[in-house]
């Protein structure tokens, strides 16, 4: 071999060593390890854990304030705002009532069937021993000592709490008010034949039976109400014809006569009367209400009867109202009404109610309170010192609402 093709084969090992190598390097070879240099020790104590560093660790959430205001708490004492009310009593109270010395409120425990009378702290007081089984209504006197029971079965009876008297009334006897002295009843008495149905006044115990007025077919077109003032027993829905959504009502009066009817812009008529008797406030719906009940006011004494009507602008049941005096009205009325609740107040029984007074001199009315409770009022009651409002729930429990 001669000198020139050795070194020609020397060039090509050479050659495929450096590409090789370079392979390697750029490839295959890991890279070396930083270099571990020596960092300062941390002060440890010589038993037991270090001590901790002080700052917040990476990620962690700092409390920020919140912007959310806190929830509203309810006032001891009505001031326009939520308000408490408290249960008085555990048990449903049927058919309450304030008793004569404006404190108390009677009323009927259809879990034990007996009457009681409770305080506005609570406590009760048992108002007869007797067991009353199944009393479906009470028609409580004023004075709140005598009652007419009403049972399912159409029995009626007068029960006297003070002398435990009890009288059987006829079962045909129905709708039931007392006079303002509590001596006398009205109703109405209605008989098989068309031609013996009375609209009569009589005795509690049912003795002394007068005749007043004849009911005819129209027994159904009547309703009992004893104005305090005493001349007004009761109203017929059988006044002249009027246009549609518009109605006269007759008042009927003690002596058999009829004052001036009342002219009623609605579909239905429910009455409330003022202390003294010489103003009634009611409730009635139409179109321009969108068939939602709304209260109107009217004099309703000797030959004023029917004048000064005029709407309270407060769209309520007149049953869901009382009077605190003679031109002062509480009422308990819906946050909100659904279009036609005239027609199906049940509509409203789960809506709560708020409380208003209404001056019945200036027509002003003033957000009182919102119960705490959320309820939907059924019967409102007003102490004689107007401290204190009692009212009844849909679920028949008793609560009591501080004014004062």
């Amino acid at each position: 071999m001669d000198k020139k093709r050795l070194l020609y084969i020397i060039l090509f090992i050479v050659a495929v060593g450096l590409i090789g190598f370079a392979f390697y390097y750029v490839f295959i070879r890991k890279p070396a390890p930083p270099p571990i240099t020596n960092a300062p020790l941390a002060n440890i104590p010589i038993n037991g854990l270090p001590s901790a560093i002080t700052g917040l660790p990476p990620g962690t959430i700092t409390n920020v304030p919140s912007t959310i205001s806190p929830l509203p708490t309810a006032s001891p004492v009505a001031q326009g705002g939520l308000t408490q009310a408290p249960l008085v009593t555990v048990s449903p109270a049927q058919n309450p009532f304030l008793s004569s010395d404006g404190q108390k409120v009677n009323y009927y425990n259809t879990e034990d069937g007996k009457f009681y009378r409770v305080e506005t702290d609570g406590t009760p007081q048992i108002l007869s021993n007797k067991i009353f089984f199944n009393v479906q209504k009470v028609t409580w006197s004023p004075q709140g000592n005598k009652g007419i029971l009403e049972y399912p079965d159409a029995s009626k009876i007068f029960y006297d709490f003070t002398t435990d008297k009890q009288v059987t009334l006829p079962k045909h006897w129905e709708g039931f008010s007392f006079s303002k002295n509590g001596n006398e009843i009205a109703a109405k008495s209605i008989g098989l034949d068309y031609n013996n149905r009375w609209l009569l006044v009589a005795n509690p115990d049912g003795t002394n039976a007068q005749t007043i007025f004849p009911l005819g077919n129209n027994a159904d077109k009547v309703q009992v109400s004893w104005s305090p003032a005493g001349e007004i027993i009761g109203f017929s829905n059988t006044g002249v014809p009027q246009d549609f959504g518009k109605k006269q009502i007759i008042t009927l009066t003690r002596s058999g006569d009829t004052l001036n009817p009342l002219l009623v812009e609605g579909l239905d008529f429910h009455p409330l009367w003022s202390k003294e008797g010489d103003k009634l406030v009611y409730s009635t719906f139409n179109q321009s209400s969108d068939l939602k009940p709304t209260l109107w006011v009217t004099n309703a004494q000797g030959n004023e009867t029917g004048t000064g009507r005029h709407k309270l602008n407060v769209d309520t049941w007149a049953e869901k109202c009382a009077f605190a005096d003679n031109n002062t009205l509480y009422c308990a009325v819906p946050t909100e009404l659904q279009y036609g609740a005239g027609f199906e107040p049940s509509v409203a029984d789960k809506t709560p109610d708020q409380i208003y007074k209404i001056d019945l001199t200036n027509n002003l009315k003033t957000l009182i309170a919102t119960p705490d409770s959320n309820s939907s009022v059924s019967s409102l009651m007003i102490t004689g010192d107007k401290s204190v409002i009692f009212f009844t729930d849909k679920s028949g429990q008793l609560h009591q609402l501080k004014l004062k």
